[in-house]
């Protein structure tokens, strides 16, 4: 998805949100997708999910009641009636997290029940990698923030050095010209 500042990733308008945005095109395109609507149904999803209580989720996925964007009812019938895909878990991690339950086996298992997901160990197994990869994504985020915090110390001591050659350089001239009166 595009480039966007967060609390995570706040290199936002640097050379690297420019290349994401590429990516995300590039790879939207070659899917046959258009990349602003993916966007827009992403975040029509997290809208959805962030304003919608669990329990109402939970209804709609199981078609008991449905959702007011037409969309999400669509999708969850899509996922119900699809060949099984990871990206569904990942989808639904996402709408458990935005919606406030706790992403773990016990509620990814309550959860797929109500999508008629079986069995249920597919979308547990997911749960796994998907927590395992948070965790990689987190230590890289981290290792980043250590580079820059680095490299911006490296160029704090580099303007320190400048500064204090160049109070030299006119401290030097200040006397050179007082000799010469």
């Amino acid at each position: 998805m595009p480039c966007a500042p967060s609390a995570t990733s706040p290199v936002c308008g640097s050379w690297q949100c420019e290349e994401s945005e590429k990516i995300w095109k590039a790879l939207t395109s070659a899917m046959g997708m258009k990349a602003d609507q993916v966007t827009a149904d992403a975040e029509a999803a997290a809208k959805y999910a962030s304003s919608t209580s669990p329990a109402e989720i939970l209804q709609h996925m199981e078609g008991a009641a449905k959702p007011s964007e037409g969309k999400i009812a669509t999708a969850f019938q899509q996922i119900q009636s699809s060949l099984y895909s990871a990206t569904f878990s990942i989808g639904l991690f996402r709408i458990m997290e935005l919606s406030g339950v706790e992403v773990n086996k016990a509620n990814v298992e309550e959860w797929a029940k109500a999508l008629k997901i079986e069995p249920a160990s597919k979308m547990t197994a997911d749960l796994e990698t998907y927590k395992q990869n948070q965790v990689k994504l987190q230590k890289a985020e981290e290792m980043i923030r250590e580079i820059e915090i680095r490299e911006k110390k490296k160029l704090a001591e580099k303007l320190e050095q400048k500064a204090k050659a160049l109070a030299e350089k006119a401290a030097a001239k200040a006397s050179g010209d007082e000799e010469s009166k």
